[in-house]
């Protein structure tokens, strides 16, 4: 064993074991294994593999298995784990701890894993980083797990302890995922999803929970820039049960004037009268029961349907159309001679207030 301040541990061969401690204070360099069951304390550690039992620390005194104060680099082979922890009896520990109390950290990161491949690459599966859990209960008793297989938590508190007429502003995101494709030459066919959630069926938890408690800030933002797809798709396939759907929106909140629980708008110029704000298709399903396309159920004293329209003839507004029968809403005139219509068309609130119908072009009649 040596003693600190002597020369450097290096070069042993085949393979070096202590059942002591190793102190040395001068870089330990072993070209084959190294197995360490008792207290070591080193300078610098360069290994071909390491296997640690004991308390072991590089560059400070400590309690944990294995600290790094320094910087360390660990190079493995093209099959084999570079750096691997056997912890088979842990309860309240951790297996890899990384902490700091910087004041001045700017762009650092406290955990950086990098892959850049560049070459004739190989074909590329599995998982950059792999994060996987079993649990297998055998004891015939109860048992509750609550817990997060992965969990991203971050604070910001201000707190000078006196007189504060300064900002604080917090930005960036708790998770940012990017995917970034460029073709120099060439293709690339890229079909990547930027998250993808698989629940079991056996289960009942949601697929995406997100609570929002800020009044100025929304649960969730989507911006898409879609042509020949949607911006948003939900694919439902179960039966839904009643009061259920493939998207329910529900709010409990008072909702204000000009407010709504579902609120669709649009800007821009639409590219002809068939391009819909909202369009409800049920074209595609076996009608054998013929169900009802649109249900309102409308509580109070005010209409179930509101609408206004923009004038589309002076003193007439085009209300809607139903297989090319459309029906309007006047002003108090009459539309004819004055509105150009289809034989069928209907006019609430004509001349003297009374309805009329269209028997073609601009040649309406008083229905009472």
């Amino acid at each position: 064993m040596a003693t600190p301040g002597t020369n450097p541990i290096e070069n042993y061969s085949p393979e070096t074991q202590y059942n002591g401690g190793i102190y040395s204070a001068l870089p330990m360099k072993i070209a084959n294994d190294l197995t360490v069951t008792g207290t070591t304390n080193i300078a610098a550690i360069s290994l071909t593999d390491l296997t640690v039992t004991g308390n072991t620390t590089i560059g400070d005194a400590t309690t944990d298995t294995l600290t790094v104060t320094g910087n360390s680099t660990f190079a493995g082979t093209a099959t084999g784990t570079t750096l691997g922890a056997a912890m088979n009896t842990i309860s309240t520990g951790k297996v890899e701890s990384i902490t700091s109390t910087s004041t001045a950290i700017t762009s650092g990161n406290l955990l950086n894993v990098g892959l850049t491949s560049s070459g004739t690459l190989a074909a590329k599966t599995g998982a950059t980083v792999n994060v996987a859990e079993s649990m297998t209960h055998t004891a015939d008793a109860d048992v509750t797990e609550n817990f997060d297989s992965v969990k991203i938590a971050r604070t910001v508190i201000r707190n000078t302890g006196g007189t504060d007429t300064h900002t604080t502003t917090s930005q960036g995101a708790l998770l940012e995922l990017a995917n970034t494709i460029t073709a120099t030459t060439g293709t690339i066919t890229d079909t990547v999803d930027g998250l993808k959630v698989t629940m079991s069926g056996n289960g009942t938890g949601n697929g995406l929970n997100v609570t929002a408690q800020a009044t100025g800030g929304r649960a969730a933002l989507f911006t898409g820039a879609g042509t020949t797809v949607s911006d948003v798709k939900i694919v439902g396939s179960g039966a839904k049960a009643s009061g259920k759907g493939s998207l329910e929106v529900t709010n409990s909140g008072a909702t204000a004037a000009g407010g709504a629980v579902l609120y669709v708008s649009a800007t821009g110029t639409p590219a002809a009268t068939t391009s819909y704000l909202a369009a409800f298709d049920n074209s595609g399903i076996t009608a054998t029961n013929n169900p009802q396309a649109v249900f309102i159920n409308q509580k109070g004293t005010e209409a179930a349907l509101a609408i206004t329209a923009a004038v589309q003839s002076t003193h007439f507004y085009k209300i809607a159309t139903m297989n090319s029968v459309t029906l309007w809403m006047g002003d108090g005139n009459t539309a004819n001679g004055a509105l150009s219509g289809t034989a069928g068309d209907i006019l609430f609130n004509g001349g003297s207030h009374k309805p009329e119908y269209c028997t073609g072009t601009t040649n309406w009649t008083a229905l009472v």
